[in-house]
């Protein structure tokens, strides 16, 4: 189960106090507003889930819930995770960049290539091999060599129906 919980306001205020440490200007007072006031729950086992929900109508923070439903330290930190939303965020946005390059990666890599290929003469050679082709017709007796083995491979499949049809006679 996951789930997006408001914290405490002194919670808030403490996790705002750690990131002006580390970030200043625009970035923190957006954090102020919003990100900082919310956590992501994230609960594993079928049984804790259910005992969870019993527990979450009252109003206490899932850390003081999950206590009482997970015993064990060891085992509550197995099977929960609780993280703060700007850190969720964070991991969101480099998940997303990281998908992205990954996808138009190749992209950039065969347009740079082509570039490349005009620098070092290679777009040239290409162009005087199409050009000398061009002019040896070799195209055309491609097609001329394809229409031969399809008109071929038709009479062929006649002469066999016609075999087919005399021996039924």
């Amino acid at each position: 189960m996951t789930c997006l919980e408001r914290v405490a306001p002194e919670m808030a205020q403490q996790r705002l106090a750690e990131r002006q440490k580390t970030t200043s200007g625009p970035a923190s007072a957006w954090y102020s507003r919003w990100l900082l006031d919310w956590q992501i729950v994230r609960i594993l086992g079928r049984n804790n889930i259910l005992v969870f929900q019993l527990h979450s109508d009252r109003l206490q923070p899932s850390q003081a819930i999950l206590e009482k439903v997970i015993k064990d330290k060891e085992e509550r930190r197995q099977m929960t995770q609780i993280e703060p939303l700007d850190h969720a965020v964070v991991k969101w946005r480099k998940d997303a960049v990281g998908f992205f390059w990954r996808v138009l990666e190749p992209g950039i890599a065969m347009t740079r290539k082509m570039v490349e290929s005009w620098r070092d003469g290679q777009q040239q050679r290409m162009f005087a091999l199409l050009w000398k082709d061009t002019v040896d017709l070799k195209g055309v007796k491609l097609v001329g060599r394809i229409a031969d083995h399809v008109g071929k491979v038709f009479d062929e499949a006649m002469d066999e129906d016609d075999q087919d049809s005399k021996r039924k006679k």
